[in-house]
Order: C-alpha cells, then structure tokens, then sequence
C-alpha cells in the first residue's frame, strides 16, 4: 500500500493564480535547484501569461514556429479544480518570447499577440494524460528567439533505452519558484540538467510514494515521460515549460512540465519521485493538425469573464488530505 508521505503531486497550475492573486503582482517562478541560464542557453523558452477574474496565472512554453508555441493544457484552464475543462480565449493570453528576464521594464517589448488557442480535447483532469496545448501567434516571435525542433517517435525509442543510465542530458528551463516552500522566485530564467527515468521505475515510484498510480492510465508509456536529479525539480510557474535532449549535440524537445509531488509542509519538495512530462513525440500528429487549422480540441469561450471561479488556494490543490497534486503554474 502507498505510504503516501508525499502529496499526489500534479503540477497543476491553478495554484499559482492564487499566489499573483493575493501578492498583487505576478509571480515569477522557477526551478528548485537550478541555476540562472542566458538566453542562449533555451532561446525557445517562452513566458506565458492567462488572465482570469481571479488574477494573473503564469507558466512557461516553447517555441516550435515563429508564430506557434506549446504549452500544458492545464496552463489554459480556466475552470476550478473540480470542474469541467475550459480553455482560455486567445483574449486572455499573453506571450513572451525573446528573453531570459521577465517583469522588466522592457518586458512587453517581447511580447506576441495570441490568435488561437488549442488544448487536446482528451486531457484528463484526474490523471494528467494528455496535458498538451498549443498556441498561435497572431505575430512573429521576437528576433531573439529561436524555435526548437520537436523529438520524434525514433529519438524517443533512444532515450528510452537510455533512461536509468544517469546520463545527463535534458534541459529543463523556466522561471519556476526556486525553493521547496514556493516561496521565493527570481527574474532570471533558470535551468537545470536532468536524467530520464525508465517508465517502470518512475510508476512505482509514484505507485509506492503517492496516491498516484500513473501506471492506470492506457499507454502511459507514450504519454508521459519521466526525469530526475538530486536536488533538483521543478516548481510552480515551471509548468508548460520545456525539456530538451541534447542528442550529440542537436537539441530536440522531448517534454513539457506537466506535475510532480507535494507535502503537507512543501510546494516543491526535492522527492525519490520523479517528475512528470508530457512525451512530446506522441502528439506529433495532433500538433500537425493544429497548425493545418483542424485539430482535435476543446473550444475557447469568446471571453474569459465570469468563467473559472475566483482564486484558488493551495488547499483546494489537495483532495487527497495531506497529499496533492501540484501543478506547476505560477
């Protein structure tokens, strides 16, 4: 039976609207762990902003096209917890590519107008299975960003058969808290190296250590896509974020920060559970679709008012008691 000493973690990104909410202003989260990173080093990272009669929500993205950026579906929700799935208008967003510092004074000189929003109409709020979401531009990214090519079913194989052998090569990035309390966030981007974790090992982990079994979910395999390193995770305002495989040299996006674990006591705790992606590769086909303007997707509302709720607090994160799910959000 699961001991459950850690929450049922789903990075889940509502939990940062309540912080921008009640400090007033937006939050900047980041990677516990990490260390501060220059633009070169993710130019194809992008900062996300929703708006919601609660506040300002913030998560991370990348960059696939010059006008199109990807992103975690639960980043785009606008609903409560509880509620059914409701996708944020292309009203309600904003993005930022470009730069490795936000809330400057030069912030919005970086930011992207939002024509369409996408979110797989098959996300599942429970289990986390297909947390994808698309966005796109209604201008070009900034000059300073660059787009990063998406891994495809092959180079996923590859790193599979790697996973487990502590080899250290994917990249995640973003402006996540930077502390297991989610109390402390910074301006500059953060990044940090981490390992990949054999699909079997990862659901036992969760099986053993949560009230999470990931194993439940049909393909998990395909859907998720687990990583870790000591010391190291990923924190609120992380979610939607990406994380890149160094293959010999050529980056490749294999990920997006979709949830991990929490305690009664920390937002972010550094865990033996691994954190959770969504496998990129396996959504090829439906990111392709998108773009071409026919994609199997949830329906954004004509404006985002009175939809949503009012902001929610950490505790509405935990319907497991002391465990939770978080999401990584701002």
């Amino acid at each position: 039976m699961p001991n459950n000493k850690y929450a049922m973690a789903a990075v889940i990104l509502f939990a940062g609207w309540a912080s921008s909410a009640s400090a007033g202003n937006e939050i900047s989260p980041r990677i516990v762990g990490g260390q501060d990173a220059v633009l070169s080093d993710a130019p194809w990272q992008a900062a996300i902003t929703i708006r919601r009669s609660g506040g300002t929500a913030f998560c991370g993205g990348v960059v696939i096209g010059t006008r199109w950026v990807l992103t975690a579906a639960h980043c785009l929700d606008l609903a409560s917890d509880n509620a059914a799935y409701s996708l944020a208008p292309a009203s309600a967003v904003s993005v930022y590519t470009g730069t490795a510092m936000i809330n400057g004074a030069d912030f919005g000189d970086f930011r992207s107008g939002v024509a369409t929003t996408f979110a797989h109409r098959d996300y599942n709020k429970s289990n986390f299975s297909n947390d994808i979401a698309l966005i796109q531009l209604s201008s070009d990214i900034h000059a300073n960003a660059s787009t990063v090519p998406l891994a495809n079913t092959t180079d996923q194989a590859v790193l599979d058969s790697n996973a487990g052998n502590n080899i250290q090569d994917l990249q995640l990035s973003g402006w996540g808290f930077i502390n297991t309390f989610g109390t402390i966030n910074t301006d500059v981007l953060q990044k940090a190296t981490l390992t990949a974790v054999r699909d079997d090992v990862c659901a036992t982990n969760w099986a053993t250590e949560t009230n999470l079994d990931i194993s439940t979910v049909d393909g998990y395999e395909n859907h998720h896509l687990c990583a870790e390193q000591s010391f190291t995770t990923v924190c609120n305002g992380d979610s939607g974020g990406p994380l890149v495989w160094n293959d010999n040299g050529v980056s490749k996006l294999v990920g997006i920060v979709s949830f991990g674990v929490r305690t009664e006591n920390e937002s972010c705790p550094i865990s033996q559970v691994p954190d959770v992606f969504t496998q990129v590769s396996h959504y090829a086909n439906w990111i392709g679709r998108c773009q071409a303007g026919d994609c199997y997707s949830f329906t954004s509302l004509v404006s985002n008012e009175g939809n949503g709720g009012g902001s929610l607090g950490w505790l509405s994160l935990i319907p497991f008691g002391a465990l939770a799910l978080r999401r990584r959000l701002s």
